[in-house]
């Protein structure tokens, strides 16, 4: 293969793989803009960007912080973690 080729078929690909690339984010932007939005506006309007009507700031987030006890959960793994990693640690410096 030549260079000229070659160097053609590189950009057909890296063209090929970033729109590939867009394509798998446009869920998680959605997703995205979605959480700044209440309930109602998410299902009526869910492609559009959230507005001074729709937008509910953090709120979303907070609440799911909450309901989900998210920083119980955080603090247990921290604790198992930090604790294995200085068990790991104090038993592999001894062999």
């Amino acid at each position: 293969m030549t260079a000229g080729a070659k160097k053609s078929t590189n950009i057909i690909i890296t063209v090929i793989l970033s729109a590939l690339a867009v394509l798998f984010m446009v869920p998680m932007i959605l997703v995205l803009i979605n959480s700044f939005k209440s309930k109602l506006y998410i299902s009526s309007e869910p492609f559009a960007f959230p507005n001074s009507e729709t937008f509910v700031g953090f709120e979303n987030y907070l609440n799911g912080l909450k309901s989900s006890g998210f920083l119980a959960a955080f603090g247990r793994s921290l604790f198992i973690t930090v604790a294995s990693v200085i068990l790991i640690v104090v038993c592999t410096s001894m062999t």
